[in-house]
């Protein structure tokens, strides 16, 4: 879920995970509520208002309704309302942690990343790849990626845990002779 969030911006899943990590706990009905005028074209949308959609089809109540099979967000019967599970807090912070890494301002430091992962560590090499690019790194080589923003630490933690500390070095330049050259990669950016 967190490499689509940051490929492909927010879908209806990790919008709902995210308001929920944001509010605490939320009702369906506080995603668009009755008394603001400003709710009303999305609550027609969603058909909440409508007696001919069944409020069961809808986009926001099935992806509720994944979220809950998949352990991220839990319902409270009694008060009908929706939290996130320990595994769902897990992973709305480390979207936020990738955000805030990404959108911060550029401190004139590069990242440079190199590792050398065996084969028989493959997925996890893929891994590391894929969340580079995520985090708009730029690949120098196979194995050697540059960016221009600190690493989220979430991300950081994440190749402790999946034992990689061997194979993955970090270092932050200051100071590159091909500077311009590095810094063309990020014109249209």
């Amino acid at each position: 879920m967190l490499n689509k969030v940051l490929r492909g911006g927010l879908n209806a899943s990790s919008f709902i995970l995210l308001t929920i990590a944001e509010l605490g706990g939320i009702t369906v009905e506080a995603f668009h509520p009755k008394k603001y005028a400003f709710t009303q074209l999305g609550r027609s949308v969603l058909g909440l208002d409508s007696e001919d959609i069944k409020w069961r089809d809808r986009t926001l109540k099935d992806k509720m309704r994944q979220l809950i099979q998949n352990g991220l967000v839990v319902k409270d019967k009694k008060c009908k309302n929706y939290c996130l599970s320990p595994s769902g807090r897990k992973i709305s912070d480390e979207i936020n942690d990738y955000f805030s890494s990404i959108n911060q301002k550029w401190d004139r430091i590069f990242r440079i990343i190199i590792f050398d992962i065996p084969k028989k560590k493959n997925k996890y090499r893929d891994w590391l790849r894929n969340n580079l690019y995520s985090l708009n790194f730029k690949q120098l080589q196979k194995s050697v990626f540059i960016g221009k923003n600190p690493l989220p630490e979430s991300f950081v933690k994440e190749i402790g845990y999946f034992k990689l500390d061997d194979f993955v070095h970090i270092f932050s330049v200051k100071e590159i002779d091909t500077r311009r050259e590095i810094i063309k990669n990020w014109k249209n950016d």
